[in-house]
């Protein structure tokens, strides 16, 4: 371990010890933990190495915030900034030294440069990875984009739509059965009303045979009297 790792360490005097006592103890020692050295992010040009590693920190953010991440921005609510964040560190573990806003702009060019891509690829001309990088630049196309990095954006962009279709099909399967469960305590208040109305014309019917009873008993009575 490096000097620089070690915390630092300041003496304290004891102010309740006597100058000069054979008894007395050492120095108070408290421990300071260093502070983290600010980062220094690499310029220019993206290597490889860290286009591939960008590009699987945005294929795992993804998949951090269909779970539901902590730092997830909520839709419609907080920045994209914690995203990037999020990102960027990842970037910084993997020895990719690049800031927040270096990852956001070259992940918005590759996105640039691949949708240009797959839409040439698409139209039926000649391949763009057969085309000389004069030919690209006269069609507007990325001059220098790898087949490996193509490939990479396009799996990391079809398992976000594959996300977005999983969770809109949980979302829709939730709001069916809200549906039928809300469906089903209206037919159980239906039902309690029609038990209810049931038991009250019993009940009023209970009562007039009750009152012709009555009548009856009282009609006989008088008969007799």
């Amino acid at each position: 371990m490096s000097d620089q790792s070690l915390p630092a360490v300041i003496l304290l005097p004891d102010r309740h010890r006597s100058q000069g006592s054979p008894s007395a103890e050492p120095p108070l020692q408290v421990s300071v933990a260093a502070a983290s050295p600010p980062r220094e992010y690499r310029k220019g040009n993206w290597t490889l190495h860290e286009t591939l590693v960008l590009i699987a920190a945005k294929r795992l953010d993804d998949d951090r915030r269909s779970r539901g991440g902590a730092a997830a921005p909520k839709a419609g609510g907080d920045s994209a900034e914690p995203r990037w964040k999020w990102i960027a560190d990842y970037c910084w573990r993997h020895r990719c030294f690049r800031s927040q806003n270096q990852c956001n702009d070259r992940w918005d060019n590759l996105l640039r440069g691949y949708k240009k891509v797959q839409q040439h690829e698409a139209s039926g001309a000649s391949s763009y990875w057969e085309m000389e990088r004069e030919e690209r630049k006269k069609r507007n196309l990325p001059s220098n984009l790898s087949r490996e990095i193509f490939d990479a954006v396009g799996g990391t962009l079809g398992r976000r739509v594959s996300l977005g279709r999983a969770a809109a099909l949980l979302r829709a399967l939730a709001a069916r059965e809200e549906r039928r469960g809300k469906r089903h305590l209206e037919l159980v208040a239906l039902e309690e009303r029609r038990v209810r109305s049931a038991q009250s014309g019993a009940e009023l019917l209970r009562r007039a045979l009750d009152r012709l009873a009555g009548a009856v008993d009282a009609l006989v009575s008088s008969r007799h009297g």
